[in-house]
């Protein structure tokens, strides 16, 4: 009678080893928490002309004005998976810089093409948006080819991430 019952517990427990296996590696495994972005992220810098097939920009600049000349680039973002959210608010923001520095008054105050501060994006239209004002520019900077520098930060908690981007443009 022992051995049978010892056949049966045996028999018992390679079924239950067998369903385990089954459960384990049948199943996909899905991750605990999302991606930051779903799809991924990615952002973009939209000048206000399109590139040449250098991959250029050339900024025409009004240079019979009262103030100095500046322009206007558009930034889009994507927006942050739901769960990373604060109060349905995806916190993506852009810090910019340029490789491009002049002087201005005396004494000498060193200013960047682009201002350091940091921009927010909004969603608008199921895409982040926002602005970034590039300029003032000296006269002496006409015809020069200048670097815009743009880091991407979306807060993700343990899966935020950091992204840069840079485009060239030639001011005229």
């Amino acid at each position: 009678m022992m051995n049978k019952s010892l056949g049966n517990l045996r028999a018992f427990r390679a079924a239950v080893v067998l369903i385990l296996i089954a459960f384990t590696h049948a199943c996909t495994k899905t991750p605990l928490t999302p991606d930051a972005c779903p799809g991924g992220c990615d952002a973009r810098m939209i000048f206000p002309v399109e590139k040449d097939q250098n991959g250029y920009y050339t900024i025409d600049l009004n240079w019979t004005g009262e103030y100095l000349p500046y322009f206007i680039v558009d930034i889009e973002a994507t927006p942050v998976d739901p769960q990373w959210r604060y109060n349905d608010y995806s916190a993506v923001e852009a810090e910019f810089t340029s490789d491009r520095w002049w002087v201005l008054g005396d004494p000498q105050v060193w200013m960047n093409v682009v201002q350091d501060e940091t921009v927010r994006f909004r969603e608008i239209g199921g895409k982040l948006r926002s602005k970034r004002v590039i300029g003032p520019f000296p006269p002496s900077s006409e015809g020069d080819t200048i670097t815009i520098h743009m880091e991407v930060f979306w807060d993700a908690w343990e899966k935020s991430l950091f992204k840069n981007y840079s485009e060239k443009f030639i001011v005229k």
